[in-house]
């Protein structure tokens, strides 16, 4: 599996790009 470092930025920037597409949700905010 991933190292869990790259794991989490891979989150980090997956909720960011959610964020761009859809403003609205920021429920799972970091």
């Amino acid at each position: 599996g991933a190292p869990i470092v790259l794991n989490m930025i891979f989150n980090y920037l997956f909720i960011k790009v959610l964020k761009v597409i859809d403003p609205m949700d920021y429920k799972l905010d970091i």
